[in-house]
């Protein structure tokens, strides 16, 4: 629906949501941020490891590092003071 919302349908070649079906057995709990990063990869034919995920909150950190991602943080106003330590990079902005 965002994609849509956006103008952005079309422009992914893999898309997860909350309805997608993550095989737990797999991926490992499949509301957690790590699965769903690891079947995005398996999807994608990527291994994690070659993985970067850019995200804005430490939960994102963590889940990519629980993943075997890379972390590229873009921490916001509401995340700043989170600990992002960890990241591979922070930026400030996108074009960084």
């Amino acid at each position: 629906m965002m994609l849509d919302h956006f103008g952005l349908q079309g422009n992914f070649d893999v898309q997860i949501s909350g309805d997608t079906e993550i095989d737990g057995e797999k991926y490992g709990d499949p509301l957690k941020k790590p699965a769903r990063f690891k079947y995005l990869a398996d999807e994608l034919g990527c291994a994690a490891d070659q993985c970067v995920v850019i995200g804005d909150a430490e939960k994102d950190l963590r889940g990519a590092k629980e993943a075997g991602m890379k972390m590229i943080a873009r921490p916001n106003r509401y995340t700043k003071a989170q600990d992002f330590s960890r990241a591979d990079k922070v930026v400030s902005h996108l074009g960084d």
